[in-house]
């Protein structure tokens, strides 16, 4: 196998003080699968419940284009009577859990899109430049 290009999710085993399987997910966020502790790389992360664990991997096989509504209530919740109030509480939660990784997730018409907060490859971090005076 020359590369992994094709897969959705790349497993690899973390070296170090403990052993962790994690997924990366192509935002670039990766998730322990025996520590359930979802990281950015640097130090920053947070703990996902199953719920949460189960809406990332559905931001990351629609990432970047976003997700329908209806994706997350039938993969997700299997299109239970009541998923629509639970599924605006899970997002309120991984939603603050993953404002400090530098991820938002940004709403439009029935479409959930999961997006960086932090210039990425290169980008201008218009929050260093200085405050530009109007005439």
């Amino acid at each position: 196998m020359d590369g992994d290009e094709g897969d959705e999710h790349v497993l690899w085993l973390q070296t170090g003080p403990y052993l962790d399987c994690q997924l990366h997910f192509k935002c670039g966020l990766r998730f322990g699968l025996f520590s359930r502790y979802l990281r950015d790389g640097v130090e920053q992360g947070a703990r996902l419940t199953h719920r949460e664990f189960q809406c990332m991997l559905v931001f990351d096989r629609a990432y970047p284009e976003g997700a329908l509504l209806e994706t997350f209530l039938k993969e997700v919740w299997e299109n239970h009577s009541r998923a629509k109030k639970s599924f605006d509480t899970q997002l309120v939660s991984l939603r603050r859990k993953l404002e400090p990784l530098g991820f938002e997730i940004r709403y439009g018409v029935n479409l959930y899109t999961l997006a960086t907060r932090r210039p990425r490859y290169g980008g201008i971090d218009e929050s260093a430049l200085p405050p530009t005076t109007s005439s």
